[in-house]
């Protein structure tokens, strides 16, 4: 093994932990969003409940009709205590809410803290392997022709997959632009059908054209929604085929 060789393989496989690491800690944090989002609604829900049980407590305990009812019918203290002991429980319910979600948060950022710190070890690990790259195919080494193609391959598969991904956004623009333009034209419609309907008979005419151009415009979603699901097929197989070539190119560079 010659010397830039040995050194470049030994620079190629130090970033890879923190690559690793950086993509897990990236995953947890999205796992954590979800896990916060369910903490805070169950949060939300408990406190209201909390307040009811108080306020069901506040008029028992209070000088109302219900205590004045209650206490002639002898049953006010169990029902106070029924009612406190409630609360009691939605209280508790919601402090161990708050404590986890709290410790959500607190795991959060300590991993968007240590993430942002590994921030540079994609960047770092893609310079090394371009690097590696670079001297490989300029030698005689037997993975060169691999690599060659592996090359062609990848810038193909990437402008590709960037245009079908810009594809995927322009269709998803329209099918929200139609969408809009549909549901203006149905409340365009509804108006002129209130005002002007029941004058003349040209006015059915122009009714009739209205409800075709509404058609229309249904007819264009659909066509647009189906086109937009045939492109994001397509995004998600060129992804595929893009981190297979990745993958591969990646094995031959770290090799010794």
């Amino acid at each position: 093994m010659t010397a830039w060789t040995r050194t470049s393989t030994d620079a190629s496989r130090r970033p890879r932990p923190a690559i690793r690491e950086h993509d897990l800690a990236g995953q947890r944090l999205r796992e954590l969003s979800v896990r916060i989002a369910t903490a805070r609604a169950a949060v939300a829900a408990l406190r209201e409940r909390l307040d009811a049980e108080r306020a069901d407590v506040e008029r028992l305990e209070g000088l109302t009709l219900s205590r004045v009812l209650a206490a002639v019918r002898g049953d006010r203290d169990d029902a106070l205590a029924c009612e406190r002991a409630e609360a009691d429980a939605a209280r508790m319910r919601l402090a161990e809410a708050e404590r986890l979600l709290a410790a959500l948060r607190d795991e959060s950022a300590r991993i968007q803290a240590r993430r942002r710190r590994l921030t540079t070890a994609p960047g770092e690990y893609a310079a090394v392997l371009d690097e590696r790259e670079r001297l490989l195919t300029a030698s005689d080494d037997p993975r060169r022709p691999r690599l060659l193609d592996l090359a062609e391959q990848r810038g193909r598969l990437t402008a590709e997959h960037r245009e079908v991904t810009e594809a995927v956004r322009a269709a998803r623009n329209a099918e929200g632009a139609l969408h809009h333009l549909r549901e203006r034209g149905s409340g365009e419609l509804t108006r002129f059908t209130d005002i002007w309907l029941d004058n003349v008979l040209t006015d059915v005419v122009v009714l009739r054209r209205v409800e075709r151009s509404l058609d229309e415009t249904t007819r264009s979603q659909g066509e647009v929604a189906a086109l937009r699901r045939v492109l994001e097929l397509r995004a998600a197989e060129l992804g595929a085929r893009l981190a297979a070539v990745e993958a591969e190119r990646g094995e031959l560079l770290e090799r010794s």
